[in-house]
């Protein structure tokens, strides 16, 4: 009780109550420092952005000292997106490395492309993921990095503590999957969607052999194929952190809970009853042609 009453007294009165409310749960998961020299120079930092415009400016800002690599995916955004990450590229020319695509695929498709590229051009053990919007703090990077580092954990997902004042559609998502994948695998973490997450190299290179990528499901996938490998998956707790009603987000609830069931039934329910399925869907074959009728040169 004493703890929140000074939290509260840092609390500005001028400052909107939501923010303040944000503020205050914010404060009770605080930004780690980065990880020492030689424990940064072994992470590399994948961060999809798709009409983020300026919102990703302070997200290569505040990440550029926790890690050794970014690599900033630009999913054909149409607005000012490519500018500001042109501007971080020339600042930091040695960490912050930009992929384009051509046009919007979808996040999965720019995460596997980042991730191929991280493959191919650094020598990173760790390959943390967070989106280009601002909602995952660069403070929690060491957070889901640490326990990959130690050989702790293969994948490491942020649980966010989400405030009262969360928007509906963020947790829809949610707890759709959270619910199936709970009847399969009683240790699933709660938080099945959450961006911010740290993957070991090796469950990395088995990953790109393995999916195709394609939207919102790739993320549910990866967390799928990880529990059926028996592949050791962490949990690290964060704040939730939500600019206005989540407007930046580009989740759709009803049709990305859809194809995450979807991938429930190819990934986990019809393997586990000895049905051979294609990972990638039922229909992989349209994924595939769809993903290389755009390829534009990268790994």
């Amino acid at each position: 009780m004493n703890a929140e009453k000074n939290y509260n007294l840092e609390v500005s009165p001028t400052i909107d109550d939501r923010l303040a409310k944000q503020k205050l749960f914010e404060l009770r998961w605080p930004a780690r420092k980065p990880l020492p020299g030689d424990l940064r120079r072994r992470i590399c930092c994948i961060i999809p952005c798709y009409d983020v415009g300026r919102l990703c400016e302070p997200v290569l800002r505040d990440c550029v000292p926790h890690v050794a690599r970014i690599i900033a995916v630009d999913d054909g955004s149409s607005d000012d997106t490519a500018a500001y990450l042109k501007a971080a590229q020339e600042r930091w020319p040695r960490i912050v490395h930009v992929l384009t695509l051509g046009q919007n695929r979808g996040k999965g498709v720019a995460l596997l492309r980042g991730f191929r590229q991280a493959l191919h051009q650094t020598d990173c053990d760790v390959i943390v993921t967070l989106d280009g919007d601002g909602q995952h703090r660069a403070g929690d990077i060491p957070r889901v990095a640490e326990p990959c580092l130690k050989n702790e954990a293969d994948l490491t997902i942020a649980q966010r503590q989400f405030p009262p004042e969360a928007p509906a559609r963020s947790r829809i998502g949610n707890l759709a999957s959270h619910g199936i994948l709970k009847m399969v695998y009683r240790k699933c973490p709660p938080d099945t969607q959450c961006g911010l997450r740290g993957h070991r190299r090796e469950l990395v290179a088995r990953m790109v052999q393995t999916l195709e990528g394609n939207r919102y499901d790739t993320e549910a996938r990866i967390l799928m194929l990880a529990m059926r490998w028996r592949r050791r998956v962490a949990q690290a707790q964060v704040p939730a952190i939500y600019l206005g009603k989540n407007e930046s987000s580009h989740y759709r609830p009803w049709m990305d809970s859809f194809r995450i069931f979807g991938a429930f039934l190819t990934v986990v329910a019809l393997p586990e009853m000895g049905i051979p399925v294609n990972p990638n869907g039922l229909f992989p074959g349209r994924i595939r042609r769809r993903n290389r009728s755009h390829e534009d040169g990268m790994p």
